[in-house]
């Protein structure tokens, strides 16, 4: 039970992330979504390996 609240939580702040992404990539800061994006990466990598 423990592991699941720690994916939703995960899963939660990655999602977030994107969230943010994609609102910097629509108004065309690309060095944010940039940013955004490279953090999206470590995150998802780490939700799988649990």
């Amino acid at each position: 039970v423990k592991l699941n609240k720690g994916i939703r939580n995960d899963i939660a702040d990655w999602q977030l992330t994107l969230k943010k992404a994609c609102a910097c990539k629509e108004s065309g800061d690309i060095s944010k979504w940039n940013e955004y994006s490279d953090s999206l990466k470590p995150q998802i990598h780490n939700i799988n390996n649990k």
